[in-house]
């Protein structure tokens, strides 16, 4: 389940960064992002298993290759050099966002075709609002 607090938060971040520079993200490709992004936030585990590869060629359904794109997404944006220490390059997860989120069109058409033809794109402007949102930090009352 997305914690709503966890939507709203990322929302917020990629609608104030869509803003700020103009970028052409349609309402509800945000409010997919932000679902996402709320959702994985919190996920120890939110890698594919046995591996990335393994997990895209044994896709079978629609809503498992959702499920991959939504974690190649993630990792993109939130880990893009990840996997550079295996010699392995951020396309390496556009391309596998790209082609799960293909084939997740029969899910819905319009959302799934948008997001693997923009994979890239939506991508790093995850990356650039996460970079370019000021960092949390938690305020301790002072002792008396």
């Amino acid at each position: 389940m997305i914690e709503p607090e966890y939507y709203s938060a990322w929302f917020d971040i990629i609608d104030q960064a869509k803003h700020k520079h103009g970028w052409p993200i349609p309402v509800y490709i945000e409010q997919y992002l932000s679902a996402v992004m709320a959702n994985y936030v919190d996920k120890p585990d939110w890698q594919p298993q046995p591996s990335w590869a393994e997990t895209l060629l044994s896709i079978q359904t629609a809503s498992a290759a959702k499920v991959l794109g939504d974690q190649a997404l993630f990792a993109a944006a939130v880990f893009p050099t990840m996997l550079e220490r295996k010699g392995i390059g951020q396309d390496y997860f556009y391309n596998i966002g790209k082609i799960s989120y293909s084939h997740a069109e029969r899910i819905n058409y319009q959302l799934f075709n948008t997001l693997s033809k923009n994979f890239e794109f939506l991508a790093e402007c995850l990356n650039y609002s996460l970079q370019n949102t000021p960092r949390m930090t938690q305020w301790y009352p002072k002792d008396n």
